[in-house]
């Protein structure tokens, strides 16, 4: 037994030696191509980071010459870690989020990636259905676009997919996002975990952002 186990754990090591480049190079790539959809228009140096705390930022430039940071909120959801990269102006503006990783449930909480069809089911029962289509965005990260980064209220009920342009808008105007069904441990920690480390940046820039909080603290509210 001792032997098998002995083997099992030296393969394993293996694996691991062989694939952790590989799976690192993957994560930078996937974070450079994140900072294009959170900082659009801004320019930036993706190997150039700067941190405060435990919070991890880029600092970019518009061709106005406006600045805007980009950043990785880290919360505990209802399954483990996840990793949402974050871009906002120097007002504390959010203008845009991507999940990075998350190890949510299923038809619950891994919904934060889920991208809306654009496709009605006459559609495909007709055969009318588009072949090429423009990727899509996940719809519980377009909601956030507009926002503050802090004091972000949450609404249960409707979700925001489902919502008219009025309502979309009614949420807007009330600083809030509309929670996943059957997963409000997923958006609080989202949100939560984006009001934290915003709060640190703009902090840290000298923004007169609100003052740092910490994420235990941010995790706590309702």
């Amino acid at each position: 037994m001792g032997l098998i186990t002995g083997v099992a754990g030296f393969g394993l090591g293996l694996v691991y030696t062989a694939t952790k480049d590989r799976i690192a190079a993957a994560a930078a790539d996937e974070t450079v191509k994140g900072l294009a959809l959170v900082l659009p228009g801004y320019e930036l140096d993706a190997e150039t980071t700067q941190r405060v705390d435990d919070v991890e930022y880029w600092v970019g430039r518009n061709r106005e010459g406006s600045l805007g940071y980009a950043f990785i909120a880290i919360g505990s959801g209802y399954s483990g870690e996840i990793r949402t990269l974050v871009g906002m102006n120097a007002q504390g503006e959010i203008l845009g989020i991507t999940v990075l990783s998350q190890q949510e449930t299923p038809g619950l909480g891994a919904r934060v990636q889920e991208v809306a069809s654009k496709v009605y089911l006459w559609q495909w029962l007709t055969g009318q259905a588009p072949k090429e289509m423009e990727p899509g965005r996940p719809w519980f990260a377009q909601q956030f676009r507009g926002l503050k980064a802090e004091e972000i209220e949450i609404h249960k009920g409707v979700e925001w997919q489902a919502m008219s342009d009025q309502e979309r808008q009614a949420l807007r105007e009330q600083n809030a996002v509309s929670a996943l069904s059957g997963a409000t441990i997923t958006t609080r920690a989202i949100t939560r975990s984006i009001e934290a480390a915003a709060a640190k940046v703009l902090s840290a820039a000298g923004k007169g952002g609100p003052p740092p909080e910490t994420p235990e603290a941010a995790l706590s509210k309702p």
